[in-house]
């Protein structure tokens, strides 16, 4: 498929950063979508936009054949249901679809229903426009230093030497680095078996919180005292943290995950498409 044109959307997000590179190493010519203006470079036409406000003529014009989607899911089917080129998509969701379906925080709950009714509004539109499609779902991503999880404790171990955490922090996590998954589209765009199928992408280990939060220290190379907080202070911190901008993505769910195992399997990625991730840090 050299020399096929491939849209990426979301193109700047930290997965965006490893797959461009990579698509146009394997000859792709790419269509980048940023919100933000971007000079071309070798291989990669950037446009500036968004998917509510660009014209989405343009990709037809442009004889997109695939689409692949950073962005959040439920905008995808703004593409795919104007365009008459696209033969392939893969899109990413996230495995917060399964672990947030039941939060009590009311904000987990709707980001879980609009990521469902996201993936289920492109499978109807890929089935009736005979699209072969693949979603993935990864887990915990990190890489970039930009993600709002291992970059944020990063940060603020950095800024405060210290990081809170609640009991033994002895929950389970699967941190997946951004560039195994922008391998993952590159292994699986050809690949026959992923059409029509979805994909909980992990990482190789399944690491205990604690850990978790010592390697990231170590790799930082600072010390960092661990301070157990009582969980009803933790949701108190939390709450008037939310008020400053850098913490808002933080949430009292978010409390009660760090209690919660979070575990996938991603064997059938493995057999599919030969899926094989890094180990963490």
């Amino acid at each position: 498929m050299q020399g096929v044109n491939i849209l990426v959307t979301g193109a700047t997000s930290q997965i965006g950063i490893f797959l461009l590179p990579l698509l146009v190493d394997q000859g792709f010519n790419v269509i980048a979508l940023s919100r933000a203006h971007r000079e071309d470079s070798r291989g990669i036409v950037w446009l500036k936009g968004d998917l509510e406000s660009i014209d989405l003529e343009l990709f037809n014009k442009m004889e997109v054949h695939t689409v692949i989607h950073l962005a959040e899911i439920t905008l995808i089917d703004n593409i795919i249901k104007v365009t008459t080129t696209i033969k392939r998509v893969i899109a990413f969701s996230s495995t917060s679809a399964l672990t947030k379906i039941n939060s009590n925080c009311e904000a987990d709950k709707k980001l879980a229903t609009d990521l469902i009714f996201g993936e289920n509004l492109m499978i109807d539109t890929c089935v009736l426009k005979s699209i072969d499609f693949t979603i993935f779902r990864p887990t915990m991503i990190y890489g970039a230093n930009v993600d709002k999880n291992v970059a944020f404790i990063s940060k603020f171990m950095s800024n405060y030497g210290f990081f809170p955490i609640i009991g033994n922090a002895e929950s389970l996590r699967q941190p997946v680095h951004a560039s195994d998954l922008a391998n993952a589209c590159l292994l699986a765009i050809n690949e026959k078996t992923t059409f029509g199928k979805i994909y909980n992408l992990v990482g190789p280990e399944t690491i205990k919180y604690i850990d978790m939060i010592k390697k990231i220290s170590n790799s930082i190379n600072k010390k960092i005292i661990l301070i157990k907080v009582n969980k009803f202070i933790f949701i108190l911190a939390v709450t008037v943290l939310r008020i400053l901008p850098q913490y808002r993505h933080l949430s009292v769910g978010m409390v009660d995950r760090l209690e919660q195992n979070l575990c996938f399997d991603s064997q059938d990625a493995k057999i599919d498409f030969n899926y094989n991730p890094v180990c963490f840090l």
